[in-house]
Order: structure tokens, then C-alpha cells, then sequence
């Protein structure tokens, strides 16, 4: 597992989209700190109320899920590069297994999905030491189920990018219909087409809406019903079997494949 991993993190290393990007997504999650008090009062809130504890765990992850879509494209533009530049039929001559390719992509997205998850936990313990009252900070670890919430939605959206990535190879082609199923294919399907209420685990809507619910009563009372305090195990279990299910159809697609 590890040899797999160390393949695919030598491919990246020299690899300048994803420097950018991740670079991108690393400014993202700091500027949300940053702007917290203009998002507050947005939203008509103090911002001790949205950045302490425990609150900021249901907003902070809220908005980083959005976030993970920058990380997503990454992973199809690493999948879509295994097919324009050959380098998956190359590591396919020189020894490795079809299965292993893509275990070695899967491994790269549990590890990226984890350094996203340590990058969260860190600026939002930051930003939450710097916005709660004295009397909440020994709050910290409440609602830290959205931090768990996050690695899974994480992991699913980037199983989705290997999943588009796989099937669509050209990097361009799989991008932009993957954003087109963001929205609005997604929102058609479940407003328009699907009976009512069985939309609602969707991909999109699992890994948007009821992974990390925005936390309406919160808002509309002005602070005074409390956030959610983690996501339902519902939630976590269906965005769960998705990124398996992504994992397993971008497997299945690669062993079938004319490479």
C-alpha cells in the first residue's frame, strides 16, 4: 500500500496544477477566517456566534465542503493526466496491476482527504480560540462530529472527481460535466424529476445538504436555537457507500478498459 502511495506522490510532486490548486484551497479555508465577521454579519449574527465554539464546527465545515470541489477537480485532473499523457498504460507495462493503479489512487485521496481534515481542525481550533467568550472555550470538542463529517465528504467528493475522471478521460470534458451535475443536473433531478423526499440523498444533496446542514433555526432566531451538533448516521453511512460506490465503478471501468 504504502509502495502505491509513494508512486502516486512522486507523480504529484513535480505536478504544478496541483501545487495551485491546493494552494488555492489552503487560502480558501484561511480567508473564511478571515472574512468570518462579514459572513456573520451576513447573516445577521455576532461573530462569536458563528466563529466560537461550538458553533463554528457547523459553519466552518459548511463552507469547506464547498471547498473540497476545488480539491475534487484536482483529482480529475490527476485522473484525466493518467490518460493523455499514457502514464497509466506506462505503469501498467512496467509492472503494476490495473487494480493497483486505481487502489493508488483511492490512497491518495484517503491521505488527501485526511490532510484536509488536519488542516480544518487546526485553523478552526485557531479560529475558535480567537472568537469565543472565555466561558466557551472549554467547549472546544462539541459538535466535533462535523469535523468526522467532513473527512467523509471529503472522501466522497474525490471519489466522485476519480469517478468522472475515469469515465470521461479527457481532464477538460470531466471537469465541466461534473460541474454541469453539481448544478444543475442534480438540483432538475431532485426538484423536477424524482418522487418527493427521494432526491434527498442524492450525491449532491448527501454531501451538501445533509452531511453539513446550514444551520437555519441558528440563524433565523438570531443565535438563540443552537446549531446542529453532528451530522446523523444516516448521512455519514450514504455519503459513505457513494465514495465506495465511486471507487468501485472507476475500478470496474479501468479493468474493462482499452488502455
Amino acid at each position: 500500500m504504502l509502495r502505491l502511495l509513494r508512486i502516486e506522490l512522486l507523480k504529484l510532486i513535480p505536478y504544478r496544477t496541483f501545487k495551485i490548486l491546493f494552494l488555492i484551497y489552503l487560502l480558501l479555508m484561511v480567508l473564511w477566517l478571515v472574512g468570518g465577521k462579514g459572513i456573520a454579519n451576513t447573516l445577521g449574527l455576532t461573530p462569536e456566534q458563528v466563529l466560537g465554539y461550538p458553533n463554528i464546527w457547523n459553519y466552518y465545515t459548511l463552507y469547506a465542503c464547498y471547498f473540497n470541489i476545488i480539491l475534487t477537480i484536482l483529482i480529475i485532473f490527476i485522473t484525466g493526466n493518467e490518460y493523455t499523457y499514457r502514464t497509466l498504460r506506462q505503469n501498467i507495462i512496467d509492472g503494476l496491476q490495473r487494480t493497483e493503479t486505481v487502489q493508488a489512487k483511492v490512497l491518495l485521496i484517503i491521505t488527501l482527504s485526511i490532510i484536509s481534515t488536519i488542516v480544518l481542525t487546526i485553523s478552526g481550533v485557531i479560529g475558535g480560540l480567537i472568537y469565543s467568550a472565555d466561558a466557551d472555550k472549554g467547549r472546544m470538542l462539541e459538535h466535533g462530529g462535523f469535523i468526522f463529517g467532513y473527512f467523509i465528504q471529503s472522501l466522497g467528493m474525490m471519489s466522485m472527481g476519480l469517478f468522472f475522471g475515469t469515465l470521461f478521460k479527457r481532464t477538460g470534458l470531466a471537469v465541466i460535466i461534473f460541474l454541469i451535475f453539481l448544478f444543475p443536473v442534480d438540483v432538475i433531478l431532485r426538484a423536477g424529476i424524482l418522487p418527493d423526499g427521494s432526491g434527498d440523498y442524492m450525491p449532491v444533496a448527501t454531501y451538501f445538504l445533509k452531511i453539513v446542514p446550514f444551520p437555519l433555526d441558528h440563524v433565523m432566531s438570531h443565535g438563540e436555537e443552537p446549531t446542529a451538533s453532528a451530522p446523523t448516521m444516516l448521512s455519514l453511512g450514504v455519503g459513505f457507500a457513494y465514495a465506495v460506490l465511486f471507487a468501485g465503478i472507476s475500478w470496474m471501468i479501468t479493468k474493462k478498459r482499452d488502455l
